[in-house]
């Protein structure tokens, strides 16, 4: 739902080189079950919130970048229309996220479908507007840059700037005056045709400006690379504009073409006398986010609280999880979902509670047994008198393949393999950056446009977008990377020296363990049996292994295990 990726993506495919701090704060967030109402204002205004020292008001920042790391388009040249853009990604991406609606709809005319005019929209479009947007990218060079970063670890009862603050200002000035000469060499030369001694003199002075900034970035990557306690450390995030306004109308969304200007605000078809009012000396984030974190909204807990239903059974009660609106589908039990919606808010907004209360019930414990008569009665089994049987996610069989194999690393990388890439477009180089990594498959590298073939091939979401719910698709690829990959071969290898490992063992009990690891069951006799008739006819090579093991045979069976359908399905 964050549309989470460490680049740019779009037609300029720039590293975001710290990503990876956000994806850290999310998956910690969650492990801490921190109260989901809390989460939220972290993301949308973590910037705005009081912090109790420098630790806390480093993750409040590093929680914005919630609002940083979407796609954008480096290459556009009309600067308003690029941050313009940026603002209607974050509208977006927020309003789906949080309130499964589609207000993005409302930007050339009022929504089509539900009660949102255009108005509402550029009301919100005001509130990120007031907003500066800082993912470390600048657009005409399609580089990152710690002066288009949120340095951290200033603390928030001290006047004196960090060491990453002055860091960052001085980059920053470095940034703004290579974009003004650029721009103004450019202009000039669009005069004269080409002024050779102009050039030179650009040169010269970009020349000085680039071997400074290459000095400081140097001392920022010596130690986020050893990711020290102290020095200059930054993130993505987002900061207040130093005077905030409110918008106009573009009609039709024409940039150019201007209509009213709308006070900043809210959508008002879920507003209610309790909805707080804009701070017109804020941009309006930090009551957006105590908006959308309220009881009073009547949207949020139950938005949430049919995600959560939906990863558990398959599908949410209201089965379009991204959008509740007039084309949405209606839930099967509404009833249903509004209790749950209160509970989640009376147990503390607790995730992890709400996760118990879901994982109890009988309906989560049914078998997938097929009955006839319910069959008829509800073939789409929307009122659960079965268990829908399930594809694993694309990151689960990853992992389930490097765990049954005994490779899976549960360490926590530190940083991101994507520092180590060059600070430009991303090249072929980019394709490998995640090879030979072990880890759980969140922390593999994530760069738009070049997802890693093991989560493509099953479905991965696209970094790009807001998917609550994804697709499964069924292709031949699937099987022929599950039977070539050299990921998978290699994998099957590691599994059977896991289990030829076990010199306790018979072949017998290896052949369960093997069951064991892949699929959490024993075999049946037949299987056994044919397992170990498969074993038996391949002749061992005492060559290479005077034991008399077979590792080509265990090799191929512990593959056959990884492609079979119940390795890779929720029964």
């Amino acid at each position: 739902m964050a549309r989470y990726a460490e680049s740019v993506g779009k037609e300029r495919n720039s590293p975001y080189r710290m990503a990876w701090r956000y994806r850290d704060y999310v998956i910690d967030a969650f492990n801490a079950d921190k109260p989901f109402d809390e989460f939220i204002r972290e993301q949308v205004a973590g910037d705005l919130l009081p912090a109790a020292g420098e630790a806390e008001r480093d993750e409040h920042l590093i929680a914005t970048g919630f609002l940083a790391i979407g796609p954008k388009a480096l290459s556009k040249r009309n600067v308003e229309q690029f941050y313009l853009d940026i603002a209607d990604e974050q509208v977006d991406t927020t309003c789906r996220a949080f309130l499964a609606t589609t207000a993005g709809c409302a930007r050339c005319h009022d929504h089509k479908f539900d009660p949102i005019p255009t108005a509402d929209y550029y009301a919100l479009i005001g509130i990120f507007r007031s907003t500066d947007t800082l993912s470390g990218v600048i657009r005409p060079y399609r580089e990152f840059s710690y002066g288009r970063a949120l340095p951290l670890g200033g603390k928030p009862e001290s006047a004196e700037p960090s060491r990453g603050q002055i860091v960052h200002d001085e980059l920053a000035a470095i940034d703004a005056e290579r974009v003004e000469l650029s721009s103004d060499y450019r202009a000039a030369n669009r005069k004269d045709g080409g002024n050779p001694m102009r050039t030179a003199a650009y040169n010269e002075h970009d020349g000085a400006l680039l071997a400074r900034m290459a000095e400081l970035v140097a001392e920022i990557e010596a130690v986020e690379q050893a990711e020290r306690d102290r020095g200059p450390r930054f993130c993505m995030g987002v900061r207040e504009r130093a005077e905030p306004a409110d918008f106009a109308v573009r009609i039709r969304g024409e940039l150019a073409d201007l209509g009213p200007v709308v006070p900043r605000g809210f959508l008002s078809v879920i507003k209610n006398d309790r909805t707080p009012a804009v701070d017109r000396n804020q941009s309006g984030r930090l009551q957006l986010a105590k908006w959308i974190a309220s009881r009073d909204n009547p949207l949020t807990a139950r938005v949430f609280v049919n995600r959560l239903w939906q990863h558990l059974f398959g599908k949410g009660l209201v089965t379009t999880v991204d959008d509740f609106g007039a084309v949405g589908d209606r839930p099967s039990r509404p009833e249903l979902l509004d209790h749950l919606a209160l509970e989640f808010m009376n147990d503390g907004w607790s995730v992890k509670r709400m996760i118990r209360r879901l994982v109890l019930t009988r309906a989560y414990r049914l078998s997938n047994r097929h009955d006839d008569r319910a069959f008829v009665a509800d073939p789409d089994n929307r009122l659960l008198w079965r268990f829908d049987r399930r594809r694993l996610e694309a990151e689960v069989i990853r992992d389930a393949v490097l765990a049954a194999s005994g490779q899976l690393d549960l360490k926590r990388p530190v940083g991101s393999r994507v520092l180590q890439l060059a600070n430009t477009e991303l090249n072929a180089a980019a394709r490998t950056v995640g090879d030979g990594l072990f880890c759980r498959s969140v922390f593999l590298p994530l760069l738009r446009s070049n997802v890693p073939e093991s989560l493509a091939l099953f479905d991965v979401a696209d970094p790009s977008l807001v998917v609550g719910r994804r697709e499964v698709t069924t292709v031949a690829p699937q099987a022929l990377f599950l039977m070539n990959s050299g990921f998978v071969l290699d994998s099957a290898e590691a599994m059977a020296a896991r289990l030829l490992a076990r010199t306790d063992l018979t072949d017998s009990d290896r052949v369960d363990l093997a069951y064991r690891l892949a699929l959490a069951r024993s075999p049946s006799e037949e299987e056994r049996r044919e397992v170990l008739q498969f074993l038996a006819s391949t002749p061992a090579d005492p060559a290479k292994n005077p034991a008399g093991a077979r590792p080509t045979a265990w090799t191929g069976f512990c593959q056959a295990l990884f492609a079979t359908a119940e390795f890779r399905y929720v029964y």
